[in-house]
């Protein structure tokens, strides 16, 4: 059931469920254009700007880098940024995914590597669009079980964390899912308890 690559550095598996869907890595969106990317990466940012808040930025801005800032928390307004498909917010100080994240349905990439968040809201599942999904670099020492419920993804990042087994339930997911772990450190039951 489940394949695996090693490297020196990467474990890969290539997961798939009964009926397995596409293979392929989703593709970068060709509608974006320079109005709907915002990039507000390393600008010492501890909040939100007011501007991005705005009825017209809510309803164009589809990408969204607010990564390598001060974030320790996103204000709930977060939510009202309908049209997000791409968020990072890697290397920021979050140690907690707000609620209120859950609620942006149309994101299909959501970057929240190198942060201090150890754990994912039984929300998060909600997130159905989403096909990729970067975890890595974080706290976590259990499987984020809501993971689990993102029907759509195709690519998980969850190395650098300190997991030990990825659930049996990962095996919802329909389609074929790449996870990368960036060790060889605690793959001693990943799978549903089948030794590697």
């Amino acid at each position: 059931m489940a394949a695996l690559k090693v490297s020196v550095r990467t474990c890969v598996f290539i997961m798939h469920a009964e009926d397995v869907g596409s293979n392929s890595v989703p593709v970068q969106d060709n509608e974006m254009n320079a109005s709907s990317i915002k990039n507000l990466s390393r600008q010492g940012l501890h909040s939100l700007p007011e501007e991005l808040l705005t009825e017209d930025h809510r309803n164009i801005t589809t990408a969204l880098n607010l990564s390598e800032n001060h974030f320790t928390t996103l204000p709930p307004t977060i939510a009202t940024l309908t049209q997000l498909t791409h968020l990072d917010l890697s290397a920021n100080r979050l140690q907690e995914v707000p609620l209120e994240l859950c609620q942006l349905s149309a994101l299909r990439s959501l970057t929240l590597k190198r942060n201090a968040i150890k754990s994912l809201p039984r929300d998060f599942g909600r997130l159905r669009a989403l096909l990729e999904l970067d975890l890595s670099g974080n706290g976590f020492e259990v499987f984020p079980e809501p993971v689990c419920e993102l029907e759509s993804l195709v690519s998980l990042r969850i190395g650098g964390n300190f997991l030990k087994t990825i659930p049996a339930s990962i095996a919802k997911l329909s389609r074929y899912i790449k996870i990368v772990i960036n060790s060889l450190f605690g793959l001693i039951q990943l799978i549903g308890g089948e030794s590697i």
